[in-house]
């Protein structure tokens, strides 16, 4: 089913449908707790046949329309996409006529990443076991506000004695950690969407997103990220005004955008 959000000044109660196609009745997802959004963003939900792809493809079946028809509505700002690999090893930004850089530093398979303004180090978060995965996920400046994204590795071992890594993210503004802040169990996908902050975050086990200060709990239980490889495909893709991202909430996918359109 296509699921769109829909809203009334700054409150909008998100629906899904009572049954799998050529649903009349709708009913809130939690009555007791109506979202609400800023009124420029739309977050847009399509419910999927079956699992989200397993190849770089990204081909999904929704349950109504086709994948084509719904990736056309928004075609134009999904290409002003960022790259897949925008970082260089150390990211810099400038804040109040400073020059901010990240850098990650390994010591014994033990990783940190390092703030510096102007050459001398303002802050340094450990990050756990090195692991294939990037720990630098990005340096931003929003407003007087320099924001860091990390991911944190923690090696674990299989009973056939294989190593894998439990792997979340962690949000970071001016070395406050919104994790803690916040209660996070986990913050990842931060970005400028139209100039404000948005990234996901879990709490109590579930996914909803952060903009520009406002929390909006979506009660997805899964959204991929972090992935590598041809797992990478599920990872959320971000442009400049939207991200689009696979979501799992209960037993259904969806592929979701959420964005400000014009």
């Amino acid at each position: 089913m296509y699921r769109p959000v829909t809203r009334s000044l700054w409150s909008i109660t998100v629906f899904v449908c009572l049954c799998l196609g050529g649903c009349d009745s709708l009913s809130p997802v939690s009555p007791q707790t109506p979202l609400t959004l800023p009124p420029e963003l739309s977050i847009e939900e399509h419910a999927l046949k079956s699992m989200p792809p397993v190849d770089e493809s990204r081909t999904f079946v929704p349950v109504e329309g086709t994948q084509d028809e719904i990736l056309s509505k928004h075609q134009d700002e999904r290409s002003k996409r960022f790259s897949d690999h925008p970082l260089p090893p150390e990211p810099t930004i400038s804040l109040g006529g400073n020059k901010l850089t990240a850098a990650t530093n390994e010591t014994n398979g033990q990783v940190s990443v390092q703030v510096s303004r102007n050459g001398a180090p303002i802050y340094t978060v450990q990050v756990g076991d090195s692991s294939t995965t990037a720990s630098l996920r990005g340096l931003w400046a929003d407003d007087n506000h320099w924001i860091l994204e990390v991911a944190h590795a923690a090696r674990k071992f299989s009973l056939s004695n294989e190593i894998d890594f439990d792997v979340w993210g962690k949000v970071i503004q001016d070395g406050i950690s919104l994790n803690k802040q916040h209660g996070y169990q986990e913050a990842f996908g931060f970005q400028l969407m139209k100039g404000k902050s948005f990234y996901f975050f879990k709490k109590r086990g579930q996914l909803g997103i952060s903009y520009n200060g406002v929390t909006i709990p979506l009660g997805y239980t899964q959204v991929p990220h972090y992935r590598c490889c041809s797992a990478a495909a599920l990872n959320p893709r971000s442009a400049e005004n939207m991200v689009a991202f696979f979501a799992q909430r209960g037993g259904t996918w969806y592929y979701v955008e959420i964005g400000v359109f014009e």
